[in-house]
């Protein structure tokens, strides 16, 4: 009877415990295709394929001469708002004393001139803060920190707004393990378990944790997918391992 009860604990702990093969590729936590929403002309590419960027960095810019006018332009008109308001300002506080010495409609106009003068000034700032918007839409800046793995533009060439992927950026340091595992195992895998796997070319066993189990299996070859968030391994590699299914 004994016996018996320690091949069952025995078995009970085997099935509880059933490793899944698994293939893996190493892939960008996030993999963009980069694009602008405006169109133009390519004037500067200060990136290409492998080059490791962080987030804000500049990766290219449209030619920018006309935006670059009006925004000169509008700096000037700005200039120009401030010096009227500061001139009716002026003369605002210097009736403001005398109030009592000059007639009443005097005074009104001086008071409906100043308003104006400061709604002409913050006009003049909202033109311009537009015009540096649409300056900086001609920027293309890194979303995130990553690798960019891909140059789909030359020097010089035009390009439609959004339409055209400019550029794709795949993430780095953080990374994932994109897991292939068969189809009978679909009741086994869950999100929380170990993979323990190693990288092909390198002797070392690394160990992670399943973040997510995709829930449909490729028609094609009858494979479920599984995803392993790690860091600092390159993507593109291959490898291969065990989900440990308790």
């Amino acid at each position: 009877m004994k016996f018996v009860l320690l091949l069952c604990i025995f078995f009970g702990g085997f099935v509880y415990a059933k490793e899944v093969y698994a293939t893996f590729d190493v892939v960008g936590e996030k993999d963009s295709k980069l694009a602008l929403s405006s169109a133009g002309v390519i004037k500067h590419l200060f990136v290409r394929a492998g080059d490791q960027v962080q987030k804000g960095d500049v990766l290219l810019e449209l030619d920018n001469a006309l935006e670059n006018g009006d925004e000169a332009l509008a700096i000037s008109e700005v200039k120009l708002a401030q010096i009227s308001l500061e001139l009716v300002q002026k003369k605002f506080d210097r009736y403001t004393k005398i109030q009592n010495a000059i007639d009443k409609e005097r005074y009104e106009n001086i008071v409906y001139e100043l308003k104006k003068a400061k709604q002409a000034y913050d006009k003049a700032q909202k033109a311009l803060e537009l015009k540096k918007i649409k300056k900086q839409k001609k920027i293309l800046l890194a979303p995130y920190d990553g690798v960019i793995t891909s140059v789909h533009v030359e020097l010089g060439e035009g390009v439609n707004a959004v339409s055209t992927p400019l550029l794709t950026l795949s993430s780095f340091p953080h990374v994932k393990l994109v897991l292939n595992f068969d189809q009978m195992y679909w009741n086994l895998v869950r999100v929380g378990q170990k993979f323990r796997y190693r990288i092909e070319g390198l002797d070392k066993e690394f160990e992670g944790t399943i973040s997510k189990v995709y829930p449909s299996a490729n028609i094609q070859n009858r494979k479920i997918k599984a995803e392993v968030l790690t860091q600092n391994i390159p993507t593109g590699l291959f490898g291969d391992g065990k989900i440990v299914a308790e």
